[in-house]
């Protein structure tokens, strides 16, 4: 039991990639689903050596809601632990990234992988699934947790 608990909360897609335009259109969507967790220091990772959907889709960012701004390396810096600050320490800060979104069950299906980090020990996941109609994308249901820590 133990061990189907572990394997749950670590849970990772394996599937293909979507098309890169379906990829940069579902992005959109997540991006635009993302709510603040800190307020005031809540960040997306846009650098494109750090996440393959800002690599592709670039201006992602533009689509970022209202109290999320864009990850710095001084705040990726405190989120990782790497600097412990009075600053980094005074109040919490997390930063979302989105995995490229990959095609499940069939071409009209896609999932995809948002994690946040908080911490150095604090993170969690989650899958959000879409599925395509004669309208575009929509998101189906809420998002499944897919990991914590």
């Amino acid at each position: 039991m133990i061990g189907l608990t572990i394997a749950l909360m670590m849970m990772r897609i394996e599937a293909p990639l979507t098309s890169p335009s379906d990829a940069c259109e579902l992005g959109r969507l997540v991006i635009a689903d993302l709510r603040p967790v800190y307020a005031g220091n809540t960040y997306v990772e846009v650098d494109p050596r750090r996440s393959e959907l800002m690599k592709l889709c670039p201006d992602l960012h533009m689509y970022r809601p209202k109290g999320i701004a864009i990850a710095s390396p001084y705040v990726r810096s405190c989120v990782s632990g790497k600097v412990t600050a009075v600053r980094c320490q005074s109040s919490p800060s997390g930063i979302y990234t989105i995995e490229r979104p990959r095609t499940v069950a069939a071409p009209n299906h896609a999932a995809v992988e948002v994690w946040f980090q908080c911490g150095w020990t604090c993170g969690r996941g989650y899958i959000y699934f879409y599925v395509r109609n004669a309208k575009g994308w929509r998101r189906d249901g809420e998002p499944v947790p897919a990991g914590v820590s």
